[in-house]
Order: structure tokens, then C-alpha cells, then sequence
């Protein structure tokens, strides 16, 4: 799709999908852009090529590429990326510009695109999920209808903070997850514990299986607690060295905690997040995790046990 910028452009662009030979000059643009601004995430070839290829990627990338004077592409000046889930009317997406080519249209074009896959893609609600200091980017979008709706937070429990220690309410067992048994065991607890989660979808047993063959997960850091035979609750975590090295520090992730709606309100959610946590301990300084904004209850639990609000991500929908 060839593309000309706004009434302000100095130069020529093209958009187009991103492909696979594509994506060495997307991790370029996309580091550049992460040592120029706060706002944007630095990733490795390696970690991204991982999640290309892998089965939780529905993703469409988009490109918005310089034209150069003899007509060939030239690098990449803006990225967009949208999700539409399986039978989901709602369209996930982000988009970016690179600083030194701002106020010239590619941001609208970018916009544009979204909205057109946004229908092609048979949804009718189109999400941007910008960060909170791309202040430029809330206001772009609030001025084409996008509403503030809630927030996302990532957490951080600060190296050094001491973690208690966590103990079963009587009748409950737990044990780590074990390879080539445990698969169906973790796609079904996490899908009823997220189903009334928002923006959740259902994971498939592929998508599963795939995320315990990561170099990033490890069987002694998932947890299952059970009533005797019966689950009630999990806690899967992660940590990286590629991403130790990449950020400059030791990191872990509580990636997904969940109890069983029969289970709620008994204590199993906080020992399960302790557990996770001072297992993650033993590798990492810092522990994160993830939550919606307006899970009131998840909120209280992190709070209590030490983390704090690190970063944030807007969800700004218009329905189109």
C-alpha cells in the first residue's frame, strides 16, 4: 500500500506488512527507538524471532518505510501492531512513529490501517494501548474518539524487600509442574481462572504446550494447589537471562496467577504469589507481574505484599 505523508510531510513513505525478512531492520528501529524514548520496550532477535514463530503470535505488523529518491524502500519510520482475537469483535492494537519523523501523517496513516484491518478482521472495536508517557499519542488518539478506559499496570516488587513466608490452609497440597503430564492440567486451570478476566481469551492446549518448551520456563517455578485431587489455584513463573542481560538487571515474572472461583477468598491467592515469589528469589532481585487496573482485588493482594505500580499502559477503545 503506497502512502504519501500529510500537508506537512517533507518526505515520501510506503506502508506495507511487515515479513519475516523484515525483521532484523524492525528490531534495529525498534532499539533505536527504545534508547531515544522511555516509552518504548528494547527486545533481542533472538526473543522476538521466538515469539514470531510461535503459536500465541495474531499478530499483523504494519510498516510505514521511507521511499528513497530512486523509488526503493528505505528504513523503517513507524510500526503498528493489531490483534484480533478468535471470536473476538474486539481489535487489539499499538502504533509508533519514530521521533525524528513525527507531524507528518505517517502517524495518521498508521491509524488508518488499523481501522481498515480493525473491519477486515471482522471486529467493531478498535483498542489502542499506548504507554503513559507517550503523552503525544493519548492526545492523537483522544482526538479521533478513543477514551480513556483503565489502565494496565506492571509491578515491581524492589530488590531487597523481604518476603514472608507462605503457608497452606489446612486440607490443601501443592506440588510443581511435571513435563509431558502437567500440559492439559495448566490450560485448563489457566483458562477457568481468567475467564472472567477482561480482554482474557482462552489458550489452546498448542499455545500451552508451546510456552513450556521456552528457554524462559522452568517446571520448579509452576505451582499447583490442590483439595485433594481437585485444583484450585496455579502460579507460573518465569525468568530469563536474556533479559537479565538485556535490561541491565536480574528480573523475574510472575507471568499468570489464578484460584478457582469455588476457591476464592480462602488465603490461596497470596500463598500462591508468595510462593512464586520466593522462588523466583533464589535467580532475581527484582519480581514482576502484571494487572489490570480495575481488578480491585488483585490489587490489594500485590500491594500487601510489597509491589508497587512501575509502569503503565492505557486502554484507550472506540467503537467504530
Amino acid at each position: 500500500m503506497q502512502s504519501t505523508a500529510g500537508k506537512k510531510s517533507t518526505f515520501a513513505y510506503s506502508i506495507r506488512p511487515l515479513v519475516e525478512s523484515d525483521i532484523p531492520a524492525f528490531i534495529d528501529h525498534t532499539n533505536e527507538c527504545a534508547r531515544l524514548e522511555e516509552a518504548v520496550e528494547a527486545v533481542t532477535l533472538e526473543e522476538w524471532v521466538e515469539w514470531y514463530n510461535s503459536p500465541m503470535n495474531a499478530d499483523h505488523q504494519t510498516l510505514a518505510l521511507l521511499t528513497n529518491g530512486d523509488g526503493s524502500e528505505g528504513p523503517i519510520v513507524g510500526t503498528m501492531s493489531i490483534e484480533v482475537r478468535p471470536e473476538d469483535t474486539n481489535a487489539w492494537s499499538w502504533l509508533h512513529v519514530h521521533p525524528d519523523y513525527r507531524d507528518n501523517g505517517v502517524g495518521s496513516a498508521l491509524y488508518d490501517e488499523a481501522v481498515r484491518l480493525t473491519h477486515e478482521l471482522g471486529a467493531n472495536t478498535l483498542h489502542m494501548t499506548p504507554s503513559s508517557h507517550a503523552k503525544l499519542l493519548i492526545d492523537f488518539l483522544t482526538r479521533r474518539g478513543h477514551q480513556l478506559e483503565r489502565w494496565f499496570w506492571d509491578m515491581q516488587l524492589p530488590a531487597g524487600h523481604e518476603i514472608a513466608s507462605a503457608e497452606l490452609p489446612a486440607g490443601f497440597t501443592m506440588r510443581t509442574f511435571v513435563h509431558n503430564q502437567d500440559e492439559q492440567l495448566l490450560t485448563d486451570v489457566r483458562n477457568v481462572t481468567f475467564a472472567d478476566h477482561y480482554g482474557s481469551v482462552q489458550r489452546t492446549l498448542e499455545q500451552i504446550t508451546h510456552i513450556t518448551t521456552l528457554p524462559d520456563f522452568h517446571a520448579d517455578g509452576v505451582f499447583f494447589a490442590f483439595e485433594g485431587d481437585k485444583v484450585a489455584g496455579f502460579c507460573y513463573t518465569s525468568h530469563d537471562p536474556r533479559e537479565w542481560e538485556r535490561r541491565g538487571e536480574k528480573i523475574g515474572h510472575v507471568q499468570l496467577l489464578g484460584v478457582v472461583p469455588e476457591y476464592r477468598g480462602k488465603g490461596l491467592g497470596r500463598v500462591l504469589l508468595l510462593t512464586g515469589s520466593n522462588y523466583l528469589r533464589q535467580y532475581v532481585s527484582v519480581v514482576e507481574l502484571g494487572v489490570e487496573g480495575k481488578n480491585n482485588n488483585a490489587l490489594a493482594l500485590y500491594e500487601s505484599v510489597g509491589f508497587r505500580q512501575h509502569k503503565a499502559w492505557a486502554n484507550m477503545p472506540k467503537e467504530l
